[in-house]
């Protein structure tokens, strides 16, 4: 094995070792907010885009109309986020985040942000150029490959 192979087998496994850690930290922040996964992730895009449709919010995460209005009322039961009714279009209803969801949040991931920004501020500017540009096709190839899987799956359970 030649020394640029060992360290794409480095670099494969240090990906596989982030994605556990971040997993973990998704686990730990949804325990402690008191929701699932699918609910986290549905919290972060909110905060994240702000206001946002149900039906906005079901095609950020894939998931169905009924399994996003479930999420959404596990979200508002947590108090974590609220319904309101859009004011351009009384017939929408916009998913907003609460107050106690952007203070719970920031106190679980602020010192992520910082720390994680301090270590990154070690890196020059070129250097942090080529770890953007891995992140975003490292994002490109877990999109499609998710879609692959999900492709699939489908396909087997139509099949």
């Amino acid at each position: 094995m030649t020394g640029k192979e060992q360290l794409v087998g480095e670099v494969v496994a240090l990906i596989v070792a982030l994605q556990d850690a971040t997993q973990a930290v998704d686990e730990a922040a949804a325990d402690y907010l008191r929701v699932n996964l699918t609910d986290l992730r549905c919290l972060r895009i909110v905060l994240q885009d702000g206001a946002t449709t149900a039906t906005d919010l079901a095609h950020a995460t894939g998931l169905t109309r009924p399994a996003i209005t479930f999420a959404i009322d596990r979200l508002e039961n947590a108090g974590l986020a609220v319904r309101t009714a859009d004011p351009t279009d009384r017939r929408r209803i916009l998913v907003e985040p609460t107050q106690t969801a952007r203070r719970k949040v920031s106190s679980l991931w602020g010192p992520l942000e910082s720390e994680g920004a301090q270590a990154l501020s070690r890196y020059t500017a070129s250097q942090l150029r080529i770890i953007a540009d891995f992140l975003r096709e490292a994002t490109k190839l877990q999109d499609g490959h998710a879609l692959r899987i999900r492709g699939s799956h489908e396909r087997k359970a139509a099949g």
